[in-house]
């Protein structure tokens, strides 16, 4: 298994589980997110198949995610 990244122990994951959100609309300042975002979009390279926002274009996560809590 190769290496693709780290997420950093952080309690708004447990949090947004419990709320049956995603951490990244619920907690997008939280430190977890930044390094989740890295994880799938560098690490594992997951597609944005809606073509919704470009990560390498993006500012701020907290903008990003605000954007995206429009589809959810």
């Amino acid at each position: 298994m190769d290496f693709v990244g780290y997420v950093r122990n952080d309690e708004a994951v447990l949090e947004a589980c419990e709320k049956r959100r995603p951490v990244l609309l619920e907690s997008p300042k939280a430190s977890a997110s930044p390094d989740i975002c890295n994880v799938l979009m560098k690490g594992l390279r997951v597609p944005d198949r809606l073509h919704r926002f470009n990560s390498e274009e993006a500012g701020k996560l907290s903008q990003v995610a605000k954007n995206e809590a429009r589809f959810w």
